[in-house]
């Protein structure tokens, strides 16, 4: 852990440490791994795209 405050303190109990927190780093994922959805889903819709002719006039 790295001390973010107070970390000249005397006292060990006053300093104030960063903590990574589990459901942070579990929303950092899920929204990275989204990102790849929406790529991915992208690239799918270009490739199977159908082409429709424009109306003939």
């Amino acid at each position: 852990m790295q001390c973010v405050d107070h970390c000249d303190d005397p006292d060990p109990k006053k300093r104030i440490y960063f903590e990574q927190p589990l459901w942070q780093t579990l929303n950092m994922f899920v929204g990275e791994f989204a990102v790849w959805i929406v790529y991915l889903y992208q690239l799918y819709e270009k490739r199977y795209q159908t082409t429709i002719a424009p109306p003939s006039s």
